[in-house]
C-alpha cells in the first residue's frame, strides 16, 4: 500500500490543467519547427516547462509547487494588467486565431480575459489549501483544524 494521502481532486484536476497546456506548448513548438524548416519564422514557447509542473505537482515537490505559485502570480499579474491597459486606452484588441486577425472593442478583450484570470484566482486557491500545503511539507509538524489554522501539533 502506498502511505502517501491521496491527492485531492482539486490538484489532480490543476496538475492535469499543467500538463495540457505544457503539451499544448509542446504540439507549437513541433509544428513551428516544420514551418521554420520551410523558411518561416521559429518561436520559442516556454510553456512547456508546464509538463515538468505537472510531474512536479504529482510527486510533491515542495520547489515545484512554489514554482507554480509563481506562474500562477505571474498569469494574475499578466491579466489584471493587460485588462486595465485595454479598459485605460481603449484600443481596439487584436484577436489572432487560425490564421485570421480580428480587432475587437476593449471590452470583449477584458471579457475574454476575464476566465483566464478566475482560473489563476482558482489554482492559486488550490495550492495554497492547508490540506494541500501538507502535502507538500509545509507546516508538516502541524494538523490542519476545520477552520484552515493550524492549531495542534500533529502525533506520528
Amino acid at each position: 500500500m502506498n502511505s502517501q494521502p491521496r491527492i485531492p481532486t482539486a490538484l489532480s484536476v490543476l496538475s492535469y490543467l499543467f500538463l495540457v497546456y505544457g503539451l499544448w506548448g509542446a504540439a507549437i513548438q513541433v509544428i513551428q519547427l516544420f514551418l521554420w524548416l520551410k523558411g518561416y519564422g521559429l518561436g520559442l514557447h516556454p510553456e512547456i516547462i508546464c509538463i515538468w509542473v505537472f510531474a512536479g505537482l504529482r510527486r510533491r515537490s515542495r520547489g515545484w509547487r512554489v514554482f507554480a505559485l509563481a506562474l500562477i502570480w505571474l498569469s494574475i499579474a499578466v491579466a489584471l494588467f493587460g485588462s486595465g491597459y485595454m479598459l485605460v486606452f481603449r484600443e481596439p484588441v487584436a484577436v489572432n486565431g487560425w490564421g485570421h486577425t480580428r480587432f475587437v472593442s476593449p471590452l470583449v478583450g477584458v471579457a475574454l480575459t476575464a476566465p483566464f484570470l478566475l482560473l489563476s484566482f482558482w489554482a492559486y486557491w488550490v495550492l495554497t489549501r492547508p490540506d494541500v500545503r501538507c502535502l507538500f511539507g509545509d507546516g508538516k509538524d502541524q494538523a490542519p483544524s476545520i477552520t484552515g489554522e493550524n492549531t495542534a501539533p500533529r502525533s506520528n
